[in-house]
Order: structure tokens, then sequence, then C-alpha cells
């Protein structure tokens, strides 16, 4: 996203731009969200005025026949939910009625600058009678929408209010629209549509080389009602911020189809050199193209259920060591755990460890393999067995010297058992802490208490943050004890960003005792709270977010500039600040916990305040509320040490 700014060519106006640091062409303000939409499958368009409507994958856009522009509406332009089952152009009040999955109502104005308006009445309607809408008609002024056991609602499009509710019985008038065929809008358009992703199924995401990779999965036994699904990784350029599909192999020349993209792991020494882990096999990219498959043919690797199936060999997840060799996942058999290396004469090896059990089919699904920067084991959890109680788990290992350990009951610091049925992955914190995303919520091993391959049976304590109730009571509660979680990942300044299965987003400060934000799809524009995984670009700042129902992205305040309070890293946003913008101003790279203040050129203080986190920002105002006048304006600093200086300026222009 760009914003651009016009300033008049001033003196004053040439003065100010001298004056200021340069700042990235990138950058977001902290807060600002992305969604990253799929317009592949239209199947509806909808022409009203100048304008033509397509609904498509769930999402909305536009086409302007005069301009031949396209438009994405969503919730960040104003729609007031996501997931659009149907769309009706009502011409008489030159509105775009859109119904939602959830049975909210909008009514989008044709004249994009007018207000949305929402009907919320079905929505709320408490009742045992199905609301499904099985036909939507225009005419006149009235939109009617019959439902499967609640008759015909008759809405006035003028002033959005629903005025009558017909039974079964009542004659409904004709639809008065103009019908456009899906192929004669692709026609009409040139078959224009927004960039997006190639379909909104997201399942592991991938930062590497500048890309966000994003294969579609996923064999999981969450997902089992929709395995099958042909291979499909899309990865986002992040520099021309472009979707690209990566090529797939033929599954004629195959023999068989290559189903569900799983997983990926990066060669770290040739960055065009990547796998990717499916239920068909391991697929190798060379120079972004396919180049060669894996399975019970040519490798240790070996089918579900031991049969000799190249169609189910299911990788679950995979990670380099520093030797550069590949650890393969081999999920739902008695050798799950094998080696890639093609520095050797043997490339492939496999690690059988028949003392944990490993039995087969349904005793193993290893996500979330990764080695341990601060300890140089191994981890990954097993989020799927039968029985439960006994197969789900982590575990560690030595593989240098193949020394396999497992944990599958946790006791915290009271010496309480923790409930959790099913560990969902394991991630290591900026201190070296193990956290553990589970059923019951989160817990960690404290780094200094991790076992060595020497005495893994020694059991550690598992930690739950107990956070105080601050009531005179000194007593406390577990953190999220009762959400359960999918992911955990750590951001520049050691903040906890938690991926809930059903209550979306949590960000939990650096110290584990403060709920910084919690996003749902209530509060912010995520697609669905139901996560399935979290990535966050240390360089930007940006997180992004793999849900059920798609992807999105969220500015966050903290990025590798964080704590550095060096002027290069330095920079403020928007800079300068035009006189029709009202948002806030956002300062970058900072240290937190630092005084700042923002003084006028002669010296005198507007504004103060403290950082929290890596970012702070200002509404351009002093102390009594009111906008500062035109002028560059000094944000000086002093940091916890003690520590001065002026580390930027902010130009306002009137």
């Amino acid at each position: 996203m760009h914003t651009h700014f016009m300033i008049k060519k001033t003196l004053i106006a040439l003065q100010f731009c001298l004056l200021l640091c340069v700042t990235p062409t990138l950058a977001e303000p902290a807060g600002t969200w992305r969604l990253y939409n799929s317009y592949t499958n239209i199947s509806k368009v909808e022409p009203i005025g100048n304008y033509i409507f397509a609904l498509c994958d769930g999402n909305l856009f536009s086409y302007n026949q005069n301009d031949h522009s396209v438009a994405e509406h969503n919730k960040l332009t104003g729609l007031t939910s996501q997931n659009i089952i149907d769309i009706a152009a009502c011409k008489t009040a030159k509105k775009l009625l859109i119904i939602y999955e959830d049975y909210t109502i909008d009514l989008l104005p044709i004249d994009l600058g007018k207000e949305i308006t929402t009907i919320v009445g079905l929505k709320e309607k408490l009742t045992a009678k199905d609301k499904a809408i099985t036909d939507t008609r225009i005419n006149g002024k009235y939109a009617y929408l019959t439902t499967q056991g609640l008759g015909t609602l008759k809405i006035n499009t003028l002033n959005s209010t629903i005025e009558e509710t017909y039974t079964h019985d009542e004659v409904i008038p004709d639809d008065e629209r103009t019908a456009m065929t899906v192929d004669g809008y692709k026609t009409l358009s040139s078959d224009a549509k927004p960039d997006g992703p190639e379909t909104n199924r997201f399942w592991k995401i991938y930062l590497h080389d500048g890309k966000l990779f994003c294969p579609a999965g996923y064999y999981h036994y969450e997902m089992a009602a929709d395995p099958n699904y042909p291979i499909l990784t899309r990865y986002y350029d992040l520099s021309n911020q472009t979707w690209t599909t990566l090529p797939a192999p033929n599954n004629t020349e195959l023999g068989y189809e290559a189903v569900d993209a799983n997983c990926m792991a990066f060669d770290p020494n040739d960055a065009t050199h990547f796998w990717i882990g499916s239920r068909s096999g391991l697929l190798e990219y060379r120079n972004y193209s396919y180049y060669t498959i894996y399975n019970c043919d040519n490798s240790t690797l070996k089918s579900t259920g031991h049969l000799n199936n190249n169609s189910r060999v299911l990788i679950s997840s995979m990670t380099y060591d520093n030797s550069g060799n590949l650890w393969v996942m081999n999920s739902r058999t008695n050798t799950p755990i094998n080696c890639y290396s093609n520095n050797s004469s043997t490339p492939w090896r496999t690690f059988p460890h028949t003392n944990l059990d490993f039995t087969g089919r349904n005793s193993i699904d290893m996500q979330e393999a990764f080695i341990s920067t601060t300890n140089g084991l191994m981890w990954w959890v097993n989020t799927f067995g039968e029985p439960e109680t006994t197969s789900s788990g982590i575990f560690v290992y030595d593989y240098n010297n193949d020394i396999l350990h497992k944990y599958g009951t946790f006791t915290n610091q009271n010496g309480e058992n923790i409930e959790a049925a099913k560990v969902y992955a394991v991630s290591e914190d900026r201190t070296g802490n193990m956290w553990i995303a589970s059923l019951s919520g989160p817990f960690y091993i404290d780094k200094d208490e991790i076992p060595s391959s020497q005495n893994f049976d020694s059991t550690p304590i598992f930690h739950q943050p107990v956070i105080n109730r601050n009531d005179g009571s000194n007593l406390g509660d577990y953190l999220l004890s009762s959400v359960p979680l999918r992911c955990i990942r750590t951001d520049f300044a050691n903040r906890k960003w938690m991926g809930s299965t059903t209550s979306g987003v949590f960000l939990i400060s650096a110290d584990n005792q403060t709920e910084i934000e919690h996003f749902t799809t209530e509060n912010s524009p995520l697609p669905s709270d139901e996560i399935y995984d979290i990535k966050i670009d240390d360089n930007t700042g940006i997180v992004y977010i793999s849900t059920s129902r798609g992807l999105c992205s969220y500015q966050s305040d903290i990025s590798s500039e964080y704590g550095t309070l060096e002027e290069d890293n330095i920079y403020a946003y928007p800079n300068p600040v035009s006189s029709d913008y009202t948002g806030p101003i956002t300062i970058k790279g900072l240290y937190d916990q630092c005084q700042i203040k923002i003084t006028t050129s002669s010296g005198y203080i507007v504004h103060k305040g403290v950082v929290s986190g890596g970012t702070y920002t200002w509404d351009g105002c002093d102390s009594n509320g009111d906008r500062v006048a035109s002028g560059v304006y000094m944000v000086l600093i002093e940091t916890p040490e003690g520590s001065k200086g002026c580390v930027t300026k902010i130009a306002m222009i009137k």
C-alpha cells in the first residue's frame, strides 16, 4: 500500500522536506491491516450504474466501466462482515445488497463516498427455524429475501429497514434486475479482477527470499473432511506485491495425483532450492521450478499403513540442520524420521525408534519440526494418535547421536498436571525458552531447565505463566489456560503472538503478564477466528496470519530496528504531515520505556510520553489537545540509561 501526499511548491515546504530523514517507501502505520483475498472464481456479477460488482470465493470487487479500474470491497473499506454468499443490484436505491454467511446484510451505495448501511435483524433473530436464504428478488425500492423457515423479508433499500415478513403463501413480485453472466462480464472487461492468491485456502506459511510462501495444504486429522486437494503452493513477492503459483508435477507422468501440500523447507545455501512436503511424497524445486519427487520408489520414505502406495506418502514437516542435511518427517509410518543429504553416496537414511511405539497409520502426525538455535536439539510435536492421551506429545531429538525422547505428560511449577490432550506446536522464544501451544493454552520449558540428551529422562517443569488478579487476594490465573492454541510466535521484542483454534489472535507482553491485543473477527479484519499459522517479518514488523478463511497481515509496532536507537533506522510516518491528515503519526525504531518529547525548533515542548515497545504514536496535538501549527518538530529521546538526543524530525504542513 502506498500513500501519496501532495505538497505545495512553496519555499517553506521545500525547507521542511530538506530537513527530513529519508523514510522507507513501503512503511505503513502501526495497526494497518491487509487482506489477501482470492478473486479467481467469479460466481456472480451484478451491473449497476457505471459499475459491475463481482462475487468470487466469498469476496467482492467492482469494475468501473468508465476508467476500467477494479477495486476491492471488504472490511477494510467499510463492509460490516465477511464471507459473502450473495449480492443483488438495487437500481432504484443505487445500492448493492450484500448478504453474508452470518446473515448480516449490507447496502453499499454505488457512490462509494457515501455511508454503508447495515441490517442485522435476520442475524440477531433468535429462532430454531432455518434462516438459509433460498431466493433474492429486487423490485423497485424493495428487496425480497425468501428464507427456508422464516418466510420472506421485505427490505426497503432506500432506508435500510425490514418493513414486513411474509409467509410462504404470499405472492412475491418478479425480479427486475438486469441479468449478466460471468462469461459476459469476462468478455466485456477482459476478465479484469484484482491480483490475489489462487484460492483462500491456506495452511502453514513461510518467509523466504523476500517472499511469503503459502502451501494450500493440507492433510491433517482435523481437516479429514477435506483431503486430496491438488498440489498448490503460491508465493507473494513482498517487493512488488504480486502473487505467483508454483508449477506442479504432471500427474500423468507421475502415475498418480499429487495432493495436499502440507509443509516446506528451504536450502540454506541456495535460495532458489526448496522442498514441498505433501500427502503424496516429497517434491523438490530448483530455480522455482518443479524438479523431482521422492516417494517409496527412490527413498526411505514409506506410505501410510506400510502400503507401497506412492500417492499416500505423507510428509508433515521438515527442517535443515547446521550441516545442510534435510530432515523429513514421514508421518503415519513406523519409521517417521528420515534424512536426505546430497553429499553422501547413500543420500537417504532412516532412524527407527521402536521403543517409542511408532506403530504406523494412527500413531503419529509430526508437526512443526525445527532445530533450536540455543540448545542445538531438534523439536517437534505429535498432534494426533490413538489413543490421544498417550500418543500426543513433544519430541526432543539429538540428531547427531540419534537419541530421541518424548514428553507426553506435563506438570507445571505448582506440581499440577496440565490436561493437554493435544499439543499443536512447539517454538523457541528470543531467550531460548521452548513454548508449547496446546488444547489447554500455553506453557513453556525454561531455557535453563531443558534436559540434554544425556539426561532426557529427567522430566522438566512445564511453566504456566500466572497473571495476578490484583484484587488484594494474592491469587492469580494461568495465562489463557482455557484457550486452545495452535501456534505461538515471538517478535523482536520477545512478545508472544498466539493463534487460537477458536478465539483469534492474542498478543502477550514479553514478561507474559499483559494481554496487549486480542484480535477476533468481531473487532478486526481477521477472516476467521480459527488460526492455522502466524509468521512475523522481523525486518518490517509485519505479522502474517493464516486462517481457515484466508490470509491477512497486521503491521505491528516492533521490527528489527527495535531498541537500537540508530538514527538511520528511526523515522516518522507519514512525514511530512499534510493538513488533511488526521490519523496517528507513527515513530518507529525506538527503545522500550524511553521518555519521548516532541518540541518546536525553539525547544518548546508540545508533547511528551513513554515509549511502549519500539514504536510511539502521536496525534499531532499539543498538551491541550489542539492541533500544532505548521513547522518542523524535534523528536527527543531519553533512554532508561540516561542517554539523550534528537532522533528524528517531523514536518507539519498546513
